[in-house]
């Protein structure tokens, strides 16, 4: 995949995912991310940024998945 494709498909699960979590830490990662590489900031690391990703977004749906148990 490309990078832009890449970001594009993490941003649309993480709108989905942040519909439930107020903080919002994820969307500031990917954000971050994204404005990093559109700005030449950053350079683009598969083998970096996906884990990292997917280290977040695990966090938030452990993060939801609790804040559901508590209510």
């Amino acid at each position: 995949l490309d990078a832009a494709v890449l970001l594009a498909l993490v941003l649309q699960l993480a709108a989905v995912v942040l519909a439930h979590v107020a903080d919002g830490a994820l969307m500031l990662l990917v954000h971050g991310c994204a404005s990093m590489l559109a700005n030449n900031t950053m350079e683009y690391k598969e083998n970096e940024i996906i884990p990292m990703l997917e280290m977040a977004f695990t966090g938030m749906l452990g993060a939801i998945k609790t804040e559901e148990m508590q209510q």
